[in-house]
């Protein structure tokens, strides 16, 4: 395997991805900020990575040579507390993360790897996939709208990208957080807040993934070069959160659920499609169950 490049590394995504990585032999770079302070998920890792611990966006790329493949994850991620990053987006903070890295892919060839989300679909009413035009979208955050600006410069400018639409992060992992939807409800109850769930969807449809098929599909695509310039959704499954609400109560008897009002947009009904991803005979092992018992488990641990 040839030298890698990954950015934002050390979150939630990213180090579950760099504990598979161990198993692959070829050079790792990483530069992240560090600013949740991960450090520990570098424990028992063999010195296996060159770490680069600056801001991707100060630090300069041109000192990386032979970069085959960037696995692009560096961004502010948290769309259900835009406001409180509001200068951040509306300066293009993660538009110009993206075209810095789009930028170098260009002039070093690079192949990319782009993590982008479904939430870019926003509001549907009929079942979507990768093949739903540009002028159907209907992002319903700032977070969505850049994830879409970023996808339209990568198609423009890379000639081998791949763009994975992620379903909202589910699972556990050593840089694991608690903003999306499911791991944080597991926060909630083990603390014993109640649960707050937006009611006017509480039986509608959301696309969620599992961090372990998120990372299986990276693999998978480390090891075909064949695909390029392709879109996939990534989908473990479509959930309603009364679902998610039957799992969580199997490990929580006492669960209470708040019924409250969307306190932004970005939280209504769309039901994405994975048969692209199907088609090249991946097969989704990620389970929700398993999962929630799982984060419940390593808190009860981290806690004694």
């Amino acid at each position: 395997m040839s030298k890698i490049l990954i950015t934002g590394a050390v979150g939630h995504i990213g180090s579950a991805l760099l504990k598979e990585l161990l198993k692959l032999s070829g050079k790792i770079i990483i530069i992240d900020s560090f600013k949740n302070n991960n450090y520990q998920i570098f424990f028992n890792t063999r010195n296996k990575f060159q770490i680069i611990d600056e801001d991707l966006m100060s630090f300069n790329l041109n000192k990386l040579k032979d970069i085959k493949t960037i696995i692009h994850l560096a961004a502010e991620t948290n769309a259900s507390d835009q406001q409180k990053f509001k200068s951040k987006f509306y300066l293009n903070y993660n538009f110009n993360l993206t075209k810095k890295i789009v930028d170098f892919s260009k002039k070093n060839k690079s192949r990319l790897i782009y993590i982008s989300s479904t939430s870019v679909y926003g509001s549907q009413k009929n079942r979507v996939d990768e093949n739903t035009r540009l002028k159907d979208l209907n992002p319903e955050s700032l977070y969505a709208k850049q994830k879409i600006r970023e996808e339209k410069y990568i198609k423009r400018y890379v000639k081998n990208y791949i763009i994975l639409r992620f379903g909202t992060i589910f699972g556990f992992s050593k840089g694991i957080r608690f903003h999306t939807a499911i791991n944080k409800f597991v926060w909630q109850s083990y603390v014993k807040k109640p649960i707050t769930i937006w009611k006017s969807n509480i039986n509608l449809p959301r696309p969620y993934l599992s961090l372990i098929d998120g990372v299986r599909f990276i693999k998978l695509l480390l090891k075909r070069k064949d695909i390029k310039c392709e879109t996939f959704n990534l989908v473990t499954k479509n959930y309603t959160l009364n679902q998610i609400i039957t799992i969580l109560k199997r490990y929580n008897k006492k669960l209470k659920v708040k019924l409250v009002s969307p306190p932004i947009l970005n939280q209504t009904s769309y039901f994405v499609d994975n048969k692209k991803s199907l088609d090249l005979k991946f097969k989704y092992i990620g389970n929700l169950d398993r999962e929630i018992k799982k984060i419940f488990s390593k808190i009860l641990i981290l806690n004694g």
